[in-house]
């Protein structure tokens, strides 16, 4: 399925068994792909994370990208 969301929008997305369980955020009018046959939308961070808990899904923040290692000198 492919969607144009019309408010920012995080989203479970899972198959009927619960062996596949993604999630994700979308920003406004950006485009969301879902895989799967179930989808969940959720307008609130909040709601989408208590949600989550039901799945034994605790999602973390991304940490930043470290800083690249230099190239050694020759």
């Amino acid at each position: 399925m492919k969607e144009i969301v019309d408010k920012n929008t995080w989203i479970i997305n899972r198959n009927n068994d619960y062996t596949v369980i993604n999630y994700g955020y979308v920003e406004k009018d950006g485009v969301l792909l879902a895989g799967q046959p179930i989808l969940e939308k959720y307008y609130t961070e909040k709601e989408w994370k208590l949600s989550l808990e039901n799945y034994d899904i605790f999602p973390e923040p991304t940490p930043p990208l470290p800083e690249p290692i230099p190239p050694l000198p020759e």
